[in-house]
């Protein structure tokens, strides 16, 4: 549909929106209530996959959100106690820490997903697909970590057993597991930024 306006309706309908604004109509119109609250606490992250929780602040404020404070105390590895715990009301996890805390008290609500693209799993040449990961050694930081629980759930899809089917090498951090795998001590290695580049 291609519509033009004259110069006559423009203004018209800028006008009555205008008049609806001075006469405080707009606030009536409003499709919801201001927020319960005015305080956000947000966990402080230098990474770039959480700057969008940097960017929507001034869209917080337009929303009735008046006192916003980034929280640089929280480790990140703490978020979610942190969020539990009252100490934060916003955080940015990825969802195997989410998933570990549903069953926790008190609860954490998730409200969207993130990191989605950036994980990339590292195997060595002679693994063609993840089916061949069968009986292979899998580098991860703990069982429990974010690479344990992604890489478990990959393995279930297809049908395979996480606490059977591989051999988890705990390495303590996913340095050491991305040096592992490079040395050739591990078949695979799921890794996180700055990891892949």
């Amino acid at each position: 549909m291609n519509k033009t306006f004259s110069r006559r309706e423009f203004l018209k309908a800028g006008g009555a929106l205008g008049a609806t604004s001075a006469l405080g109509f707009a606030e009536i119109a409003r499709a919801e209530p201001p927020p319960e609250i005015e305080r956000l606490r947000i966990v402080y992250t230098p990474a770039m996959c959480v700057a969008p929780q940097y960017i929507a602040e001034n869209f917080l404020r337009i929303e009735g959100f008046s006192e916003i404070e980034y929280v640089k105390s929280i480790d990140t590895s703490d978020t979610v106690a942190a969020l539990a715990d009252n100490r934060l009301d916003i955080g940015v996890k990825t969802t195997p820490y989410l998933v570990n805390a549903l069953d926790s008290a008190p609860p954490v609500v998730a409200l969207a997903g993130l990191h989605l693209g950036c994980y990339e799993l590292f195997a060595q040449e002679q693994i063609k697909a993840f089916r061949d990961l069968k009986y292979k050694k899998v580098a991860i930081s703990r069982f429990g970590s974010s690479e344990h629980v992604y890489i478990s759930s990959m393995l279930a899809y297809v049908g395979m057993d996480p606490a059977h089917d591989v051999e988890w090498v705990h390495t303590g951090t996913t340095t050491e597991g991305m040096e592992l795998f490079v040395k050739g001590g591990a078949d695979a290695f799921l890794a996180f930024p700055p990891e892949p580049q």
